[in-house]
């Protein structure tokens, strides 16, 4: 079952009426040599940047 709760507070810590929320875009790394960003230890950035209160982070499918 859908925890709605859990969503809802992630929902309400980015979008919130007055109140301007900064969040991340992954991947966070250079990749020149390969067509495809390895991700090594994004789930630790992941975890810092929400310890540091970012609003969300985000993981992108395509390249820029």
């Amino acid at each position: 079952m859908l925890d709605t709760t859990a969503m809802s507070q992630s929902i309400s810590r980015v979008f919130c009426v007055g109140r301007l929320s900064v969040g991340l875009i992954t991947p966070l790394e250079a990749y020149p040599e390969s067509p495809f960003p390895m991700l090594n230890d994004h789930q630790q950035i992941a975890k810092q940047a929400e310890d540091a209160g970012f609003g969300s982070f985000c993981v992108r499918d395509m390249r820029f």
